[in-house]
């Protein structure tokens, strides 16, 4: 069975916190990139770059941590 199906046809599964984890680096990353920048006045480039790093670094954390499976 494909576990995306599975996940897709049964929306109360929770899924492994690893994935859970993995899967939402991106908004926690746009999340720390708001809280750390004055929006009113930005530079598009500016924010696209610090928003790379930004991902970056939490991948590099996340890659360090060697989550289990299936804690």
């Amino acid at each position: 069975m494909n576990t995306k199906n599975f996940y897709d046809q049964n929306d109360q599964a929770l899924r492994p916190v690893n994935i859970e984890t993995r899967d939402n680096l991106g908004a926690l990353a746009v999340q720390i990139v708001v809280a750390n920048n004055d929006l009113t006045n930005y530079d598009p480039n500016d924010l696209v770059e610090k928003l790379y790093e930004t991902i970056g670094e939490l991948h590099h954390a996340y890659h360090k941590l060697n989550l289990p499976d299936n804690p």
